[in-house]
């Protein structure tokens, strides 16, 4: 199985419920749902879209990130999720981090109507295995940062499946840093996660770990484009970049730079998916759909990448 983790913002969640029917056809992949924002009506519709569609998601209830950090955060991701008319699909996730009061998220999710749930983990960093144990079931999907805590979970196993889960986009401080970034090797997790004893893989997609909340006019636009490399069968990465990046003006201007580079580089490899034609589409208009929608694309291209990735490995 694969499990794209996104946190709930806007483009984010719209790039989830756009794919509604593709995920539906692909019920190994399992996207995983961090909230961010004291508002839940997007995410509420969003999870209303996927159920609908007979998607399994997980919908993280204690974030550690965002506006719902702390002072009962995990009350209000409880509240939102009773909120959602669909929840035949819901899988509650928790953060596992060092600290973590283990007794206090599962009391909450007892006192609410989704106390039936399955729970799924993620695992951050080690929080000591009793309390941890009292919310796995052999149901929940552990999701384990590799070189943080899995050696430790792996004597006595803990309930549940195990899933290689890491953060592999190569994350700069500016776009302006990814001018002049060769192509590089993303994640090979799609040919080895079986053999390295997993059940799965999952990633922060092509938005990394690391969360800001909104940000200034940039001097470069670069799009992140993931794609499956037929020589090694391993997914590649490639950051496309505009040139006339000397101020913050005209980012519809950099944004067509980047674009044309895009397309000629899918072009010339026959690359294609609902998300690649989109960009083409935007290229053929000259139009630019904003940043945020560049996002999303971005998104929605890797999980068809990783789907495909993941069939090609199956097969």
């Amino acid at each position: 199985m694969y499990l794209p983790y996104v946190r709930g913002k806007q483009f984010d969640l719209l790039a989830l419920k756009e794919m509604a029917s593709h995920l539906a056809a692909n019920p190994d992949v399992l996207p995983v749902i961090e909230p961010v924002r004291l508002r839940g009506e997007a995410l509420i519709r969003c999870i209303d879209a996927l159920s609908v569609a007979d998607v399994r998601t997980t919908v993280v209830v204690n974030p550690s990130v965002g506006e719902l950090v702390g002072g009962g955060g995990h009350l209000t991701a409880i509240e939102f999720l009773e909120r959602c008319k669909y929840r035949s699909h819901l899988r509650l996730g928790v953060l596992v981090r060092a600290g973590l009061d283990a007794a206090v998220i599962l009391n909450a999710i007892n006192r609410s109507s989704l106390a039936s749930c399955p729970i799924d983990l993620i695992h951050h960093e080690f929080a000591g295995a009793g309390g941890v144990a009292n919310l796995a079931a052999p149901s929940s999907l552990h999701l384990l940062h590799e070189k943080a805590v899995a050696r430790r979970y792996r004597t006595p196993p803990l309930d549940g499946e195990m899933v290689k889960f890491e953060d592999r986009f190569p994350a700069q401080r500016t776009n302006l840093q990814y001018v002049g970034v060769p192509a590089s090797m993303f994640t090979d997790d799609n040919i080895f996660y079986a053999e390295d004893g997993y059940a799965g893989w999952g990633d922060y997609a092509t938005i990394g770990a690391d969360y800001s909340d909104g940000g200034s006019s940039p001097r470069a636009v670069a799009i992140h484009l993931t794609y499956l490399n037929r020589e090694d069968g391993a997914i590649w990465i490639r950051h496309f970049c505009s040139y006339s990046n000397e101020d913050t003006a005209d980012t519809p201007g950099k944004f067509g730079e980047a674009l044309a580079e895009l397309v000629a580089f899918c072009d010339a490899a026959d690359i294609h998916n609902p998300a690649v034609d989109a960009f083409r589409s935007y290229a053929r208009s000259g139009a630019f759909p904003g940043l945020g929608m560049v996002k999303k694309l971005s998104i929605q291209n890797h999980i068809y990448v990783a789907t495909e990735a993941m069939t090609k490995t199956l097969r």
